[in-house]
């Protein structure tokens, strides 16, 4: 009786590992990648949200309310309207707002492009260079941010498209060393021997198989 008990045992514990050897090797990198993604768009996606809302200052004096952003200003109320500020003739500040979100944007976009590569096939370089792509987009976002909060004041507050500007560079900046060290340790596994995600895993009844016919040849 105790041996059966520990025979089942024994049988419970193998099947837990072969599951658990076949989740890491088949479905775990489809997560990771899949993650990747995810994490690239939505640097992406929060970017465009803060570059093209008009929420990076709400204001309040005198009993009316208004919130400015990059290129629109609005005033609430029942009389409340927005207009388009001009491209040139503004403050220093907001015009190099401007220019390093734009980079910050096209940085994100090219680093989003990597990731759908690095998906569809493992890239080391290509991912080494994702990860460059997102450090820059973090610098050009951290500098323009802080290059705006000068225009804050008692009665300009910052917004949540401001709030979200920053949401972006932490994550642009932690997307982007985790490429970069993920990249450089694969391109390192990859050159020291097989990559493991790349070996053809035999069943175990076919590496028996293979096992017995070779014994039975040597005889």
């Amino acid at each position: 009786m105790r041996y059966l008990w520990f025979t089942n045992i024994t049988i419970y514990k193998m099947a837990l590992v072969t599951c658990w050897d076949n989740f890491k090797r088949e479905t775990l990198p489809h997560l990771v990648r899949l993650m990747e993604l995810l994490i690239s768009f939505s640097i992406a996606t929060l970017t465009v949200i803060a570059f093209g809302t008009q929420y990076w200052i709400t204001s309040e004096r005198d009993n009316s309310q208004s919130h400015e952003g990059l290129w629109i200003n609005c005033t609430e109320g029942p009389k409340g309207n927005c207009w388009s500020l001009p491209l040139s003739g503004v403050e220093t500040s907001l015009t190099a707002t401007r220019v390093l979100m734009s980079f910050a944007l096209v940085c994100g976009v090219l680093a989003a492009i990597v990731a759908i590569v690095s998906m569809i096939q493992i890239m080391r370089k290509v991912q080494v260079a994702g990860g460059v792509l997102f450090i820059c987009q973090g610098v050009w976002l951290m500098i323009g941010l802080a290059a705006y909060s000068g225009t804050f004041s008692e009665y300009r507050k910052s917004g949540w498209s401001y709030s979200i500007g920053w949401v972006a560079f932490i994550l642009s900046v932690v997307a982007g060393l985790y490429f970069i060290v993920v990249g450089i340790y694969r391109l390192c596994r990859h050159r020291g021997g097989p990559d493991i995600e790349e070996v053809d895993y035999k069943p175990l009844a076919q590496m028996d198989g293979s096992t017995n016919t070779s014994s039975d040849d040597d005889d």
